[in-house]
């Protein structure tokens, strides 16, 4: 009798991030901050990749940055005053990608 045995395939255990965002206040009379912060909810990330766009409405989201493994936070520094900005954050490995985390909205405050 011959047996078949299923094949190991490697899954991508990389779960959908939940992301928040919170005015930190100005760094410079002319730039605003906002953090970012999430839940790392991935087994076997190697990292989050975050993305940006800027505007009440806008979808045109540009990655930013990359942070490392069990990471649940990303100050974006420098920013302009008074302006809204759009984020999403997946977490990747060397299998690929999760699905985006929710987007969330911020406004910088005024100088």
């Amino acid at each position: 009798m011959r047996r078949f045995f299923p094949r190991f395939v490697q899954q991508l255990w990389l779960l959908p991030v939940v992301l928040l965002v919170g005015t930190v206040g100005p760094t410079t009379a002319r730039a605003a901050q906002l953090t970012l912060t999430w839940t790392d909810a991935s087994m076997n990330e190697d990292g989050f990749k975050i993305e940006r766009c800027q505007g009440n409405g806008c979808t045109n989201f540009v990655e930013i940055a990359q942070v490392p493994a069990n990471t649940s936070s990303y100050p974006d520094p420098a920013l302009s005053s008074n302006t809204f900005y759009r984020y999403r954050v997946r977490a990747f490995n060397l299998e690929g990608n999760s699905a985006y985390s929710n987007v969330v909205r911020a406004k910088t405050l005024n100088h």
